[in-house]
């Protein structure tokens, strides 16, 4: 849970926010993702409203999907084809009607279409080369690069990112082939001049396009677009950033994190923000996951909506996920189908606004666990129950329950707790002891008004829950 002073931090961060909190958005926005039909198993780019509804499938039709990007002005999907005649790039209409054949890609490589800011072009990998097409069909690809710039062997990652001016291109190349350091370029539009900036890979421009976030040797780093003032962003090992907004970097990176039993302590990776500059350590916004739980993020970016209000991203099982851009009231993303496999192709519709989430959200903790005590002998736990949502929880009870007989529970003040603050926690002392020589377990359950009188405040998982175990054995043991 974050402290007081790094959920400022995010709060300051976040300056793109609206300040009124709401529990559902007036509009539905659309979104963009990728997913493995069942039975057939292809891969099928999908628009649906963010609650799963009125799912359309763009792909299928044509043949199975690689990539897809949404057009600027959120009219049109750029997509990359596997169909009967190999790998091409289409545009098709948001309602899936009109698709366009633009370009063959012989190269043999999957390559994901980069719109132009101003929605006219696409730019896109094919072979060795750089390749841009308008967007309308009304003329041929034609290539952006010549393969003279670059050492034989060169290998280009499939991910390019214009700047916002249009005037020039992000790519990863790979000078050795695929088992070689990635190094970042920028390539000149229309003039296809290649300038070397850094050693890293995948990189994306800020929104006002004064600087670059990318991963350096394995750690988000931030550099103007000359390839001046870099400095790095974390020292851990992080996944591709995304920017929240002008002078924000969110990323993933692992780390350990506080188990929820007092006992595991596995390493998940998890959600940062951090300013562009350098000027604050970046603060944690989701952890404190444990093996009940699988929204923690994965290695993929989070995708931050148009308004900077949410941020999508990929749970450990690839399920998608939503949440505050500050980690708080996460929730399961509803989107069609049986199973998912990559979502680093989600995308929100541009322009679209998600409203901030408003919610209460009990986890259980337990600490001071014992592996033994003796019979007769009580075990003094610690129980605490945190408010991880943005609002108070009211009303805060925590029920003691036995799941094994001869066992006696007591909590030392009672086991209301009042009303917890958002971000709060309280504290209370349970006594668990056995009669007889047996494995003692007993669970702890937090509630509160809300759970009852609003139901989507409720929690979604059940980190309100916490059971725990221990051996009561005879006193000369214990």
């Amino acid at each position: 849970m974050l402290s007081p002073m790094k959920r400022a931090l995010v709060v300051a961060l976040l300056a793109v926010l609206s300040a009124a909190s709401t529990s559902s958005a007036s509009s539905q926005p659309k979104v963009l993702y990728i997913h493995e039909a069942r039975p057939a198993g292809t891969m099928t780019a999908v628009i649906a409203n963010l609650d799963g509804s009125n799912a359309v499938d763009l792909s299928s039709a044509i043949g199975t999907a690689d990539f897809a990007e949404w057009s600027p002005d959120g009219s049109r999907v750029a997509l990359a084809v596997e169909g009967p005649e190999g790998l091409g790039i289409y545009v098709v209409r948001a309602d899936g009607g009109d698709p366009r054949f633009l370009a063959r890609l012989t190269g043999g490589v999957g390559t994901a279409p980069a719109w132009s800011p101003d929605g006219k072009l696409l730019a896109f990998i094919d072979g060795d080369l750089l390749w841009t097409v308008p967007a309308d069909g009304s003329a041929a690809a034609a290539p952006l690069t010549a393969g003279a710039q670059f050492a034989k062997g060169t290998q280009f990652a499939p991910k390019l990112s214009w700047s916002p001016d249009g005037a020039r291109l992000l790519a990863d190349i790979f000078p050795g082939g695929d088992n070689s350091q990635a190094t970042l370029v920028a390539v000149s539009y229309p003039g296809g001049a290649v300038t070397s900036l850094a050693v890293g890979d995948e990189a994306a421009w800020s929104p006002l396009g004064d600087l670059i976030a990318f991963r350096s040797l394995g750690h988000v780093a931030v550099m103007r677009p000359d390839g001046a003032a870099l400095h790095d962003l974390t020292a851990a090992s992080s996944g591709e950033p995304a920017w929240l907004n002008e002078r924000a970097v969110a990323f993933t990176s692992y780390d350990r994190v506080r188990p929820l039993d007092g006992r595991d302590n596995a390493v998940r990776p998890n959600i940062y923000i951090a300013p562009a500059d350098g000027s604050a350590a970046p603060a944690r916004v989701t952890g404190a996951f444990d093996e009940r739980d699988d929204r923690a993020a994965d290695s993929h970016a989070p995708v931050p909506s148009p308004d900077g209000a949410q941020i999508e991203f990929q749970g450990i099982e690839d399920k998608p996920w939503r949440a505050n851009a500050d980690g708080t009231c996460p929730q399961r993303i509803p989107v069609p189908g049986s199973y998912y496999d990559e979502f680093a192709d989600w995308g929100w519709q541009p322009g679209s606004a998600v409203a901030r989430v408003s919610c209460t959200e009990l986890w259980t903790l337990v600490s001071r666990i014992p592996v033994r005590v003796g019979v007769g002998r009580p075990a003094v736990l610690r129980v605490t129950v945190e408010n991880h949502g943005n609002e108070q929880a009211v009303g805060v009870s925590l029920t003691a329950t036995a799941l094994t007989r001869n066992t006696k529970l007591a909590c030392s003040r009672g086991c209301r707790l009042g009303t917890i603050a958002a971000g709060g926690s309280r504290t209370v002392s349970v006594a668990v002891s056995a009669s007889r020589w047996q494995r003692v377990r007993a669970r702890f359950s937090a509630s509160h008004v809300a759970d009852e009188l609003r139901p989507e405040l409720a929690p979604r998982l059940a980190l309100d829950t916490a059971v725990v175990s221990f051996d009561a054995v005879p006193a000369k043991n214990g």
